[in-house]
């Protein structure tokens, strides 16, 4: 997580309130990293969407990754959800090529942060 954050930048001016908002669910999210499903009370296949939905005690959404694109969508910022085709994460920063950093459920089965592809972010949503 040290060197995401020495490579995290800012990336895009959230508002006030999102900044505040980002700041804590990223706080929140890294308390698990490291954690499996059943550490963090979550259904253990396909739980990346359930992760994020228990963090954000989001409604609307389901255990489809695809289903956050129901979300308001706004620009890449810390502290909001990179929603991609079958997987979805808080982004906590940027990599120096751009790529959104996020902290993820069911990521190798375990709760995970590090860089993924920009190319593969469908669009950033709300929380």
């Amino acid at each position: 997580a040290e060197t995401h954050q020495r490579a995290a930048l800012a990336y895009g001016a959230p508002s006030p309130s999102i900044a505040w908002t980002g700041n804590n669910l990223v706080s929140q999210a890294r308390g698990y990293v490291g954690a499996s499903a059943r550490q963090i009370g979550v259904r253990s296949s396909l739980w990346c969407s359930a992760f994020v939905r228990k963090l954000t005690n989001a409604s609307g959404v389901d255990d489809r990754a695809i289903s956050w694109l129901n979300k308001p969508h706004v620009a890449a910022a810390i502290g909001t959800i990179a929603v991609m085709r079958h997987h979805v994460g808080v982004v906590t920063g940027f990599d120096a090529s751009g790529n959104p950093i996020i902290i993820s459920g069911n990521n190798a089965h375990r709760v995970r942060e590090g860089a993924v592809p920009r190319s593969r972010v469908i669009s950033f949503v709300s929380p």
